[in-house]
């Protein structure tokens, strides 16, 4: 199973980060939105609540070799000279301006794209790899390049075109290869990904000793999701080389260690509100954020409508399942679409039952999500510790390393001290009534 370009039904993953519009609240189909401000696009999380489709921050359309300016330039009048009078033959010719050198044609490019309901995008692809293979060292053009041939490469995987998947997961991994090694600059996350995805298309091409290699790259580039590492199928003859359980054990230890410092400094910096809820869930329960003080909760903020909402799930699962006999409870409080709360309710228990999420679920109040301060899209995950105490908000989609630390943390921390009941005020005693002289 490679890892995902983007967000959707599939089982969370690595990089995972893609944006939908909950104005819209559509689950659009993936090959519409992969292909807008590719740049962008790569790293934002969740289902933004009020943003606009991110468009590419380079103007592929415009070569500035070839800007004109606006006016016409007058010539000066021409002066008489010995050379002016020369046979026109015998003249030294005028120089035309260069032009740009057009991309050669790359049908592995083109047999990428083929099958593959992309619409109008074709066009911006093309535009895309144009400028790449006019400015190969350029960081942007190369970053957009190698994204739009790795994520072509995902949706020939999503089709069933396997031999198409590899054909793009290789290349990407090629472009990237050759932008290292002239230094281009290229983020870290998308290096995780193609360095990845390299390696499972390797490793089905029968040579596992270089897909090890590129494994270790992507470890290098911070990709740290070691449960997909050990359960992908396509990685089976790499688990299976000399020494690849003791590099497995060394790279979980560092992820952890990573991830449980990311814990510590994002719950440190994490900014507290008011919040506070008392519901109904979609069973017919009632749940409270009162009634859960005394354990570690995570309340998530989702959509049944939402792909990296759905995406998460998973990890909510696992969650409670690791942590629930320790003082942990997940709770989801989900946006749905409906005309009716009946038909909002239906949606979730549908899921719920659906995909075996075992903890409680409420349909969230206008007055509930008014107490999230900026709220900017979903998933959006609070962290409550033992108090009641909002510690962190995070917002998309987040691998289960991050979560699980996170809970972790919480989960060390001790327990608030038990409120003794206030001992009743010492009253007076009586005063003694003078006893009255016996007669």
């Amino acid at each position: 199973m490679f890892v995902r370009y983007f967000s959707g039904s599939q089982p969370r993953t690595f990089a995972e980060r893609q944006s939908c519009f909950s104005v819209e609240k559509s689950d659009r189909m993936r090959h519409s939105w992969i292909l807008v401000g590719l740049v962008p696009v790569i790293f934002l999380s969740g289902c933004s609540e009020n943003a606009a489709p991110p468009t590419a921050t380079t103007d592929l359309k415009t070569d500035p070799a070839a800007t004109a300016p606006a006016e016409p330039m007058v010539a000066e009048p021409a002066t008489a000279t010995p050379e002016a009078a020369a046979p026109a033959d015998s003249a030294p010719k005028a120089e035309s301006p260069e032009t740009p050198p057009t991309a050669a044609a790359d049908p592995e490019f083109e047999k990428l794209q083929e099958g593959l309901d992309i619409g109008d995008a074709k066009k911006q692809l093309a535009d895309i790899r144009e400028l790449y293979e006019k400015t190969p060292t350029n960081p942007e053009a190369a970053t957009q390049y190698i994204n739009v041939i790795g994520r072509l490469g995902m949706m020939q995987a999503q089709a069933g075109n396997l031999p198409l998947a590899h054909t793009g997961f290789i290349k990407a991994t090629a472009l990237l290869e050759k932008a290292v090694e002239g230094n281009v600059i290229i983020p870290q996350q998308l290096m995780a990904v193609v360095y990845y995805n390299g390696a499972c298309a390797t490793a089905q091409q029968k040579k596992p000793e270089d897909a090890m290699t590129l494994l270790e790259k992507a470890i290098a580039a911070g990709y740290s999701d070691m449960e997909q590492m050990k359960d992908d199928s396509d990685l089976e003859a790499v688990r299976a080389l000399p020494g690849f359980s003791e590099k497995l054990a060394a790279w979980e230890a560092k992820a952890s260690e990573a991830a449980m410092a990311t814990a510590k400094a994002e719950l440190a910096a994490g900014e507290s509100f008011p919040f506070t809820f008392a519901l109904t869930d979609v069973s017919g329960a009632p749940i409270s954020l009162e009634s859960l003080k005394g354990k570690v909760c995570i309340v998530d903020v989702w959509g049944t409508w939402c792909p990296p909402c759905r995406a998460e799930i998973p990890s909510f699962i696992k969650l409670q399942e690791k942590f629930g006999a320790q003082g942990f409870q997940m709770v989801g409080l989900n946006e749905e679409q409906s005309s009716s709360p009946e038909g909002k309710t239906k949606l979730v228990t549908d899921y719920i039952a659906g995909n075996g999420i075992n903890y409680p679920c409420a349909l969230i109040t206008e007055e509930v999500m008014g107490q999230i301060p900026e709220f900017q899209g979903f998933p959006t995950t609070l962290f409550i510790d033992k108090t009641g105490k909002v510690r962190l908000k995070a917002v998309g989609l987040h691998e289960y390393a991050y979560l699980e630390s996170v809970v972790s943390v919480l989960l060390a921390e001790e327990a608030p001290a038990a409120t003794a009941p206030a001992e009743p005020a010492p009253t007076e005693a009586p005063a003694a009534e003078a006893a009255e002289p016996k007669p």
